[in-house]
This record gives structure tokens, sequence and C-alpha cells, in this order.
């Protein structure tokens, strides 16, 4: 029975000390998946104010934490799940890799407990956190690759990322605190059952004691009646210990009883023995116990309300930095340590707790004895007993201070933020200037322009404006255009129809009128009931003034060139504000920018009707060009044709073959300038049918091959795989044949490289030449219309070849660029198009 037991608790207490490393390992994991995580959402918003990729690289370096055991849980989850790739993606996560096979097996086998079951279900929380952090990541990244990250959008995709984060860090915060938990109940069913397997062991030592001594007793009496009798001469039963007699039976049972004596003293010692090394078992398990708590810098107490007696764990007096000789173990002396602006709030939560026997979790400040300030969460339960009385309170302490002193990093740069944001609110002059300029010149729509100058003005700058236009001399009716904005939208038909009825006498109106003329503006800082009554012609005039409720008024011209445009009326009504002098000036500057942007946007009126012309001039001049090209061609391939038999005169025949090529040189820019007034006009149409992209570029080549070798270009073809695709197959011939030209005419004397590659999806084209290259800084504008990256003198052309190419490729819904080749000269032109039409679904 000893050796059950022993071997029972021997085998718990090892079961205990797997466990609780394994639940050590598992805190240390969470701080590695939580400073990657960390280190990922700093390196993010680095990337979004930088745009450097070092930044996003380094992000993506430290979110590989946080994914390795995303991977090792998704695969511990499956039915059959395969440990070893569970393991290898833990020490992807930079566990330590003698821990992680003890993981796999504690999640496996304890996952249905409530304790790992609520922490499996925080990492899965914290796993769907760090994929939000992605979709945010990648939305900068691309919105950066585009140039379409606004500051404004990037301070509102911050603001979503450090939410995401607050919550990431609360899963953290659960994560751990249900790990210690489970490693607080698992430490007293251990307890527990060491109790248990004692008092057993103590029992049964007992019982033998008494069975053993009541034999001791029985056999001294039996001898000593044997020998009292023996004295006494009565030898009939005289002990004989050489013999079977009574006498000699007598000395056997003493003897049988000294050895029972001896045998029960060695069971004694034997227990004694293996209680001992119970012991020094426990006291491991405890030091491990200890030694997970020191790693997660989490702590554990109890309270006993009766006695007033408080219990810390070894890592809390080293949290607090206090010795167990020098820590008052009261609750009041406790509260000594505790900061002094936080004490009060301190015991106010305890207090609460205690009235209401519930738990209850919380951060505060502590002070140590060197004088060291550091923050802890605290969190507890209220324990009762059977008649539902408090008589404990127990849980842990955890060391945030490094999480704190990064939180108030944060606060302290939101603060910044906000304190800049306050400066910047009080530059509101600047401010609105800098934003007028923005959005006056973001459209040239002569309407939208319009329209912005009343909804940059309202509300931020005035209750209700009224822009006045007079007509341009090119306009076909000379009258003046009216915009209204006004904070009330119901208010708008108010103003329009006091200016319907009563134009000559309404005060903004006489101002218009002055302004426009004068050139100068008009100031009313103050507007009160007596200058309604004055300026009303009739009862209704007055009301309609009374409606409005003007209560200080500027009104600024609007010019150009020096000629005037109209004039803007700003108006205060709605709110108690009056105009002081330096809004004057202001408006004065809107004013000024408003006439630019309208100016800028009636001559954009007059471009794009000039552009129209010209395009319809292009489409005109290239179908009358075409039209004696294509029997000029006919002729000279006709000669061609008749030279190879009829002469040998080799300069007769190169003669006809530059002709021949300057034709179907002219004819490509023929074609491109159709193309052109095509692409402007909208009436690109597609052919699609299945295409091999090689045999498109074998015979291009092959085309060119004759102007190769003027050029002294070999051109090396890598298309030994077909690619096949839904394209038109003229325009893909037409996309090759720019790029084509393109290489040839500026890698003269180079090779040329064309390769055709696939995905599932796509398929890949690139002309890779070793000519002269392109400027950096040039790059971005090769692909427009009639640029050039080179002087035209050098290197003749139109410069639409690239631009058609870019059109084209965009109407299959692909792309193309453009990138300098690393170590050599010369650039590479890449063209990606989907085999499929993509869904505009």
């Amino acid at each position: 029975m000893f050796a059950a037991v022993i071997v029972c608790l021997v085998a718990v207490g090892t079961f205990a000390a797997n466990v609780l490393s394994t639940v050590r390992a598992y805190v240390g994991g969470e701080g590695l998946w939580s400073k990657g995580q960390k280190d990922a959402v700093y390196n993010l918003v680095q990337y979004a104010y930088s745009g450097n990729e070092h930044d996003f690289e380094a992000y993506e370096h430290f979110l590989a934490v946080p994914l390795a055991d995303r991977r090792a849980r998704e695969e511990l989850e499956k039915p059959n799940a395969d440990i070893e790739v569970a393991n290898r993606a833990f020490i992807e996560g930079r566990n330590d890799p003698d821990e992680v096979r003890g993981m796999s097996m504690l999640f496996r086998r304890f996952r249905h407990v409530s304790y790992i079951d609520r922490a499996i279900e925080y990492w899965r929380q914290g796993d769907v956190g760090i994929a939000e952090l992605q979709g945010y990541a990648q939305e900068v990244r691309t919105r950066i690759r585009s140039n379409t990250l606004t500051p404004e959008y990037r301070a509102a995709l911050l603001r979503r990322i450090d939410d995401c984060n607050r919550r990431l860090t609360d899963v953290e915060d659960h994560f751990s605190f249900t790990l210690g938990e489970a490693a607080r109940w698992l430490r007293e069913v251990i307890l527990a059952i060491t109790v248990l397997g004692a008092g057993i062991c103590l029992f049964f030592s007992l019982m033998l004691s008494s069975t053993t001594s009541r034999q001791i007793v029985t056999g001294i009496r039996n001898l000593h009646e044997g020998t009292a009798r023996v004295s006494s001469a009565d030898f009939e039963r005289r002990i004989d210990i050489a013999s079977n007699d009574e006498l000699g039976q007598l000395a056997a049972d003493f003897n049988r009883m000294t050895d029972n004596l001896v045998t029960a003293h060695k069971q004694r010692a034997a227990a004694e023995t293996a209680l001992a090394q119970r012991a020094l078992e426990l006291e491991r398990i405890n030091q491990q116990l200890i030694e997970a708590q020191a790693i997660g810098k989490i702590g554990s107490w109890e309270w006993d309300i009766e006695a007033n007696t408080i219990t810390w764990s070894d890592e809390l007096y080293r949290i607090y930095g206090q010795t167990r000789e020098a820590f008052s173990r009261e609750y009041q002396g406790f509260l000594q340590h505790v900061h002094p602006e936080d004490r009060a709030r301190v015991g106010a939560v305890v207090e609460d707790a205690r009235e209401n026997k519930t738990s209850f979790a919380f951060e505060h400040r502590i002070l140590r004895p060197d004088g060291e300030v550091r923050w802890v969460h605290g969190q507890g339960r209220s324990i009762t007993n059977a008649e539902g009385k408090l008589v404990r309170m127990a849980g842990t302490s955890l060391d945030i201070t490094e999480r704190m002193m990064a939180d108030e990093a944060r606060v302290r740069f939101l603060t910044e933020q906000a304190a800049r944001r306050t400066a910047e609110g009080e530059q509101r002059r600047a401010e609105l200037l800098a934003e007028a300029s923005a959005l006056l010149s973001s459209s040239l729509d002569y309407a939208e322009t319009v329209e912005k100058i009343g909804a940059l003005a309202v509300p931020r700058f005035a209750d209700l404006c009224v822009v006045r236009l007079l007509a341009a001399q090119d306009d076909e009716k000379h009258e003046a255009h009216d915009l209204v904005a006004h904070v009330k939208p119901d208010m708008v038909e108010v103003v329009r129809e006091l200016g319907q009825k009563f134009r000559q006498n309404a005060v903004s109106d006489r101002c218009l009128a002055h302004v426009m003329k004068t050139g100068t503006s008009s100031w009313m800082p103050q507007m009160t009931d007596s200058d309604y009554q004055r300026a009303a012609s009739n009862d209704d005039h007055l009301r309609l003034l009374r409606a409005i409720g003007i209560r200080s008024l500027i009104t600024v011209p609007m010019m150009a060139h020096g000629e005037p445009l109209g004039g803007i009326v700003f108006a205060m009504s709605e709110s108690n504000r009056t105009y002081v002098d330096a809004d004057v000036s202001l408006a004065e500057e809107l004013g000024r920018r408003a006439g630019l942007a309208i100016d800028n946007a009636r001559l954009y009126r007059v471009a794009r009707a000039a552009i129209a012309a010209r395009d319809e001039f292009l489409s005109i001049a290239s179908h009358e060009l075409r039209t004696p090209l294509t029997p000029l061609q006919l002729q000279l391939d006709a000669l061609q044709a008749g030279l190879g038999v009829e002469t040998t005169d080799p300069k007769l025949v190169k003669k006809i073959e530059t002709a021949a090529r300057q034709v179907r040189r002219l004819t490509r820019l023929v074609d491109g300038l159709l193309d052109v007034s095509r692409l402007s006009a909208g009436r690109l149409h597609l052919e699609r049918e299945p295409t091999d992209l090689g045999d498109v570029v074998r015979d291009v080549c092959e085309r060119f091959a004759a102007e190769a070798r003027s050029q002294k270009c070999e051109i090396r073809i890598h298309a030994d795989k077909a690619v096949v695709g839904s394209w038109d197959a003229v325009r893909i011939d037409q996309i090759v044949v720019n790029l084509l030209s393109n290489a040839l005419k500026y890698g003269s004397g180079h090779p040329i490289d064309i390769t055709t590659s696939e995905t599932a999806d796509f398929a890949q084209l690139c002309v890779r030449d070793s000519g002269i290259g392109i400027d950096a800084d040039k790059m971005h504008r090769i692909f427009d219309r009639f640029e050039r990256a080179v002087s035209q003198t050098a290197y003749g052309g139109l410069g639409l070849g690239l631009y058609i190419t870019k059109q084209l490729v965009e109407a299959h819904g692909g792309g193309v660029w453009a990138a300098i080749n690393e170590g050599s000269a010369g650039v590479t032109f890449t063209v990606e198009l989907p085999k499929q039409p993509l869904s505009t679904g």
C-alpha cells in the first residue's frame, strides 16, 4: 500500500512538473508573440509615415513570430494533426526547441480543460487581430505604392491600427491571466493530492505501529507470566528454549514479536524516507513554478481576511523590491507599498470586492524601497466558506511597467499631436488657405470649381456664401451665374428668393455690384434689425431679410489678370460670430484664389475644345495619309518579289528594302496617330480570340529581322512554352511591335531579349535591351502622349508608341512598366496580361 501511494505521488509530481514547465513555455511564447506584434505595429506605423520598404520588411520580420504560432495552432486544431509540423511552426515562432513537443502535447491533451480552452480562444482572437493588422498593412502598402495615401486617410488608418493594437493587448493580458489561473489551479490540485497521499501514509503507519505495540505488550505479558511460573517452581510449564514445549513456543513467540517490531521499524523508516523524497520533489516543482512566475513577471498572493495575513510568492517580493523580513504581512502594510496617488483607489477597489464578494482587476503603481515607481496589473477573486462568509482573497499581480512605459510614450505622442492640432487650429487662416489651394486646384471642371468655393467656405468660415460669376465673353449668353451655400440647406431657397425678387435692393447684391465694379472689398462688421429696415423696400422684403438674419458681412471680388470674374459674399447668420479685420484679409485671399481657380477652369474648357479639334484633325489626317501608303506598300512588295527573280543588283535591292522599311515605319506612325484619335474618342474595340503569345512574338521578330540586321541587333527569343490567352491578336501584335521598335531604336548595336512566361491566371512578356537606358527622373512619364526620354533630334518618332502600348495593355485588363537593368545598361519593359477577361461585376 505504501509503495502504491508513493508511486502515485511521484507520478503526479512528475506530471505536474512537466505541465507547469509547458505552461511556463506558453507564458514565454506569449511574451515573444506580444513583442513581435508590438514591434510589427511600430514598424508599420513608421512605414505609413516614411514609405520606406525597409520599414515594411521589418514589420513582416517581426510579424513572422505571431504568424508561425498561428500555423502551429491551426495544425493542432485539426482532427489528425501533424505534431512535427506544429513543432516546427513553434520553433519558427522562436520558442525553445526543448519545450515545443510538450507545448503540442498540452494543446492536444488538455484543450478541452476550461482554462486551456479559454487560453486557446484568446489565442484565436489574437490571430484574428493579426489578420486584421495584415489587412491594414496591405492597404497602407497599396496606397503608398499607388501614391494615394493622404494624411487624412493615413491618420484614420493609423487610428484603426492603434485600436487593433489595443485589442490585441487586451487579448494578450487575458491569455496570460488564463494561464496564470491554470497554473494556480494545478498547484492547488497537486497540493491536495500530496496532502491526501501523506495522510494515507501517516494513517497506515499509525495503524501498523499500534498493532505492533499491542503485540509487544502481549508478548511481554506472556513472557512475564511464563517466567513467573518458572520462578515459582512450576517446572511443568518451565520455559525450555531448546525444546518445543510451552517455554519454547513462548520464546518463539517472543522472537517473532521482536522480529515484527524490527520489521515495523524498518517500514516506518522507509515511509519517512519516501516522504522526505516527496518533499524534495515538491520543492523542485515549487521552484519550477517560481521560475515560471519570474519569466512571466507574474506573482501570486493570498489574503487571509480573518487573520489579516497576506502571503506573497517569491516573484511578488522581486516585483515590489521587498524582502520577507522587511515586508509587513498585514493588509495596511501592503498598502504602504502602493503609490500614494493610487492608494485610495486601490483601497476602494478592494473594499468594493470585499463588500460585494466579487472579483476585480485593475492597474496601479507601486513604490519600491529604492524610490523606483513600477506599474502592476492586479486581479483577484473573493473566496467564501460554506456559509457564504468571505474568508480570504487570492489573485495575481503582473509587472506591466514596460507596457505602461510604451503606453505612456504613445499617450505623450498623442498628446503632442493634440497640442499640434490645437496650435494648427489657432492658425486657421493658413490652414484654410492651404486647403483652398488644394481643393480649388484639384479639379478643372468649371461647375465643380464653383461648387467647391461654397463647400470651402461653409461652415468653416461662413454660415452663408453667395458666389456670383460674370459670364465669359465666349459664353453664348452673357449672364451672371449664382451659387448659394448655407449651413441650413432649407435656407438656400430663401436666399435665392431674396435675390430673385429684390436683387437691386438686397444688401448683398449692392455690395457685389460695388466690389465687382471697383475691385475693392466691402465689410459690414455688425448688422442689426435697423439695417434690415433701412434696406427693405417693403414688408415682404423685410421678412426675407429677417429670415436670413445676416449678422456680419464681407464681400470680396474675384479677379484674374486685372479683370473682374465675379464676387463672393461671406455672411454670418446662425452663429454668434462677427467678422474682424483678420477675416477680411482672409476673405480677400480666398477671393483671389477662387478667381484664379475659375480662370483656370475656363482656360481648361477652352483647351479641351482645342484638344478635341486636334484629335479630330489627327483622325482625318491619319485616314488621308493611310490612303496613299497602302498602294505604295503593295507596289514596293511587288518590286521586291520581282527583283528576287529578274535582277541581282544588290544596291537596287537594298534601296527598295530601305524604301519598304521606311514606308512600314511611316505606316506605323500613321497608325499610331489613328490609334491616338481612337483612344481619345473611346472607340477602341477588342476582338478577343485564343492567341499564343509566343507565336505573336516569333511572327513580329521575323518581320523585324531585316531591320534588326541593319541595326546590328541580335534578337533572342525565350518562348519555348506556349502561353495562350483570350486576347485581340492584332493588338497584341501591335504591343510587341511597339516594344521591339523601341528596343531597336534605343538599343542599336546590342542584343535584345524577348521572354514569355505565365502563371495560373496571367501571362508576362519582357523585352530587355542593353541600349542607352532611361534616366530615373524621366521614368514616370515615358508612357504619356508625345513624351520622350531623349532628345528628338537624336532619335526620331512622335512619342506615341509607349503611350499606345499602355492603353492597349490596360484595355486587356493588364499592366505595363519599365525598370532600369541592374548591373548593366538598358531598360526592361514588362507587360502583364490576364489570360481571361477580368470580371467587371
